[in-house]
């Protein structure tokens, strides 16, 4: 029976240490994520790599608003394909020289633009929240095993 309850002790003792580097490992892996994440922001801002989320150029989006479909992937050449009405009318041609596709190609060329730089904004602030949160976890449990640690090493001497 007394060697039950001199047991208890160490096995607490035990538990507790896996907690401490468990939650240690984990908050130090979410600040380094974050860190990564922060790193591959200024990367892709230095590099100008951020246009790479879109496929589809403005004048295509706005052909399609102007009534003329374009049938292809990101990386072939767009086919136009005639939209017809409810008569069965073939609709005319888009002029591209008007100036109401020259203002919606500045309009969506500038809503891309903004799109980009929230989206890189965005990740900023994903990368600093696991940054501020990532750390403090780590380095408060990581400051109590070298506590503990220290003392286990006072109490041995």
């Amino acid at each position: 029976m007394e060697n039950a309850s001199l047991n208890q002790p160490a096995k607490k003792s035990i538990i507790r240490l896996v907690y401490l580097y468990l939650v240690a490992l984990i908050g130090l892996v979410v600040f380094l994520i974050g860190g990564v994440g922060m790193v591959n922001t200024g990367l892709k801002v230095v590099l100008g790599v951020d246009g790479e989320y879109y496929y589809t150029s403005a004048k295509d989006v706005c052909r399609g608003q102007f009534g003329e479909r374009y049938v292809g992937g990101p990386k072939s050449a767009p086919v136009a394909v005639p939209l017809v009405d409810s008569s069965g009318a073939t609709l005319k041609p888009i002029d591209q020289n008007s100036a109401e596709f020259k203002q919606c190609v500045a309009d969506e060329e500038e809503r891309q633009q903004k799109q980009q730089s929230n989206d890189r904004r965005r990740s900023i602030a994903e990368a600093l929240a696991m940054m501020i949160l990532g750390a403090p976890i780590w380095l408060y449990h990581w400051h109590v095993i070298q506590r503990d640690h220290k003392d286990t090493k006072q109490h041995v001497s």
